[in-house]
């Protein structure tokens, strides 16, 4: 005669025994395996993107191109130095009190290849500040045109939409351009909002001088803040229009050289800041040299973007490498986990069991 516990362990190894026990089984592992890879590449195209993104904020950080600077230590690679390595550069922008302090490029194809390119000519997502390919490149023109992106952490021209605010704009005036082996001052002296299809801005090649008047009268009528112009106070604003008209001293005049500052601003729909400035026949000493001097000791810091930038770059066959072995590493953790929990199960049931029945059959 069976035993009471006989009876019910052979009841439980018949329920044990149902169709396609086998094919569940095998199923609820494949489940669990792709769940445990689908959670790896997620985690690792997460960490991909995340350095990806720091790599490209790396790449546009002023610091990368400081040691380049004309009035960099002489023991660092030089000005000339950059130039050699690729022509295109044809000189340096900084603007006091901002981040924003690069190389200028200049391609005389097309407007495309530095917007995503560096100043090596080698690819780089924050691209560089470049001269508009209609000018002349080397600042004759009477309207010359640079280009940047507008990008967060105050990277390439993300500065640019500071001077929208009044009190910034005051207090932030002048800037220095180098090219033709010296320094010259700029003077910010308007700031607009438009579009990139804005011809009258993004024009080059204006020669005559009533048509460097008209350049000038649509700046009045764009402009949010011109320096030493009450733009709400219309009779002023006229009284400027006419002094430029009848030849006087004006924030801007037809014989000025402007340097116009282009980058996008992205609460409209192609939208565009403007920052207008004129070269100085005079020098002005930067008012902010202690920033200066901190990003030159800041030059060679290896900071997280560095990092990121040195292992975020990876050829994309590292990454799936990585993946695969990842995989495989959980996938070895959960056999060796899973054999574990089986001897435990095994131990604590004294007479072995349904644990011992499954263990057979997990074998077989």
């Amino acid at each position: 005669m069976k035993t009471p516990q006989q009876d019910l362990r052979i009841m439980k190894k018949a329920n044990n025994n149902y169709p396609g026990r086998s094919v569940v089984r095998f199923t609820d592992r494949v489940v669990d395996g792709l769940f445990v890879v689908l959670m790896l590449f997620l985690l690792l195209c997460s960490i991909y993107i995340k350095m990806d993104s720091d790599s490209v904020y790396q790449g546009a950080d002023p610091k990368q191109w400081i040691q380049y600077k004309p009035d960099f230590p002489e023991e660092v690679e030089s000005f000339e130095d950059l130039q050699k390595k690729n022509p295109d550069v044809i000189g340096w922008i900084t603007i006091f009190g901002t981040n924003i302090d690069y190389p200028i490029l200049h391609s005389k194809e097309d407007n495309e290849f530095y917007l995503n390119h560096n100043a090596l000519k080698e690819p780089e997502g924050g691209g560089s500040i470049f001269m508009d390919y209609r000018n002349r490149g080397d600042f004759s023109d009477f309207n010359n045109i640079l280009h940047g992106h507008h990008m967060a952490h105050r990277k390439m021209f993300g500065d640019l939409d500071l001077f929208v605010d009044e009190d910034f704009f005051q207090n932030h005036e002048f800037g220095n351009l180098y090219y033709g082996d010296r320094d010259h001052s700029i003077q910010i002296i308007a700031i607009l909002l438009t579009d990139g299809y804005d011809r009258n801005i993004y024009k080059t090649g204006i020669k005559e001088e009533a048509d460097r008047i008209r350049f000038i009268n649509y700046i009045y009528s764009k402009a949010s803040l011109i320096r030493g112009v009450d733009l709400t106070n219309k009779d002023q604003a006229q009284r400027e229009r006419d002094l430029l008209l009848q030849g006087a001293t004006s924030p801007l005049a037809p014989n000025n050289t402007i340097i116009t500052l282009s980058t996008c601003n992205m609460e409209e729909t192609n939208g565009r800041y403007i920052v207008i400035a004129k070269l100085l026949d005079y020098t002005v000493e930067n008012p902010y040299p202690e920033k200066e001097a901190q990003k030159k000791n800041n030059a060679e810091r290896i900071d997280t973007f560095t990092l990121f930038n040195r292992y975020g770059a990876l050829p994309l066959y590292v990454w799936f490498t990585i993946l695969i072995l990842l995989v495989l590493l959980t996938f070895i953790l959960y056999k060796v986990s899973r054999r574990r929990d089986k001897r435990i199960t095994q131990r604590l049931t004294p007479s072995g069991g349904d644990d011992v029945y499954d263990q057979n059959q997990e074998n077989s």
